[in-house]
């Protein structure tokens, strides 16, 4: 149970990263910037070194967003390095090869898409909506944890994608409020 609620906040402050590192008004070495991107390396880590189907989860959400460019400020540079060392000292699992390559392709998509919808690049406003909310990755882990029998696949990614959802919602409530 302990480490949902750790997927849960992995995500939180994944997107606290990324939004700190985006935002134009915050210097670039923003203090909590680099707070938020070493949180989620770590709990990253400590999640990577708990079982195999977590490490497969986690493992497949790293590739893809370094596949995407993604990992593109010395924010989530310090929260890749935190994952490494801490992974590397606590000691990773070893990931489970053929759900990690379908979940690190359809975290992969999801990026690309997303990225499209973001640029207007999709036409139709309501698909440009629908993809920007990522659930490509979260059908597919879905989809593997029924037909593994495996449901930690799913509340992993679900887990770390309604707290980015979360984090992401409260970010944009808390900019309003303040503008």
């Amino acid at each position: 149970m302990l480490e949902y609620l750790l997927c849960i906040l992995c995500g939180c402050l994944v997107k606290l990263a990324d939004d700190i590192a985006d935002d134009k008004r915050l210097s670039r070495h923003s203090v909590y910037g680099y707070l938020a991107g070493v949180g989620y390396g770590l709990v990253g880590a400590v999640l990577f070194t708990q079982s195999p189907v977590l490490a497969t989860a986690v493992l497949a959400v790293i590739i893809a967003v370094v596949l995407a460019g993604k990992e593109d400020h010395p924010i989530h540079y310090a929260g890749m390095l935190a994952f490494v060392l801490a992974s590397i000292a606590i000691g990773p699992k070893m990931p489970y090869a053929l759900p990690l390559f379908a979940l690190a392709l359809a975290a992969y998509m999801d990026e690309l898409l997303s990225d499209r919808a973001e640029i207007r690049k999709i036409k139709d406003k309501a698909l440009r909506k629908f993809l920007s909310y990522r659930v490509i990755l979260d059908v597919t882990a879905i989809a593997i944890s029924v037909l593994l029998s495996e449901p930690a696949y799913a509340f992993a990614v679900v887990g770390f994608d309604a707290g980015y959802q979360a984090m992401g919602y409260l970010d944009s409530k808390l900019s309003k409020q303040s503008k």
